[in-house]
């Protein structure tokens, strides 16, 4: 029969817990790192994305203000279909006869978001008001790209063919100087009183004018509504990054 020794319980015990420690120690270290790395990241990324929507902000209210005036100079010659009368002496009609035949599209890239969205890491971002919201931006901004195509359809397929079948002069804006001055050569609608008034007497050449003044006005709700979006996510952002 074999000599039985004692089996040193305690030792084992304290050693079997230091084991478990230094593990859990060690995932505990794992997990505070992955946290460290994915706030930084979340941090760097919070910061591209403020800039990228900042350029945005500033690109949108230039473009609104654009909209705007190309809005007041229609309003112009829609005044003059109406009273036989070109009210404005700032803006030329030739002027605003080109911003009539010019539609504008806006070309907002968003390299940052996109990235973000389509390699399925917006998750990172921790405020879920601010995820949905870059999530949805998009949207808004192809609802102002709708608006915008229209305009350019409105354009091709009813403006120009009007301009072109009534011999209408419409120098472009590289004939015309900030003044309203047209270059050498160029022709002109001011100086053609005939065309002139066969087009503003002409009911066709105002219904033109009121559409293409309606689309103008509704596109410039759309900037309204993405300007707004755009204001609100820079918000959250800054919000993010001093938290």
């Amino acid at each position: 029969m074999t000599d039985t020794q004692n089996i040193p319980w305690k030792r084992i015990s304290v050693e079997a817990v230091a084991i478990v420690a230094s593990i859990l120690l060690a995932f505990a270290i794992d997990a505070w790192w992955a946290e460290r790395q994915e706030r930084e990241f979340e941090q760097e990324t919070l910061a591209a994305l403020s800039e990228e929507f900042q350029g945005h902000q500033a690109e949108l209210l230039a473009a609104r203000r654009g909209h705007e005036f190309m809005l007041d100079s229609i309003g112009h010659l829609m005044a003059y279909a109406k009273t036989g009368v070109y009210p404005s002496d700032q803006i030329s009609i030739d002027r605003s006869m080109n911003f009539l035949r010019m539609p504008f599209t806006s070309d907002l890239g968003s390299g940052v978001r996109d990235a973000l969205i389509s390699s399925g890491q917006i998750e990172v971002i921790s405020d879920k008001g601010l995820r949905f919201e870059l999530a949805e931006w998009s949207s808004v901004l192809d609802e102002l790209k709708d608006d915008q195509q229209h305009g350019v359809t409105l354009v091709f397929d009813f403006v120009l063919p009007y301009m072109m079948r009534e011999g209408v002069p419409v120098p472009g804006f590289r004939n015309i100087a900030p003044d309203g001055q047209l270059s050498a050569g160029s022709r002109s609608l001011a100086a053609d009183p005939v065309t002139q008034k066969r087009i503003f007497n002409d009911p066709e050449f105002l219904s033109i004018l009121e559409t293409r003044h309606g689309f103008l006005k509704h596109t410039i709700t759309e900037y309204d509504d993405l300007i707004v979006a755009t204001e609100s996510i820079i918000a959250k952002i800054e919000a993010s990054i001093n938290d």
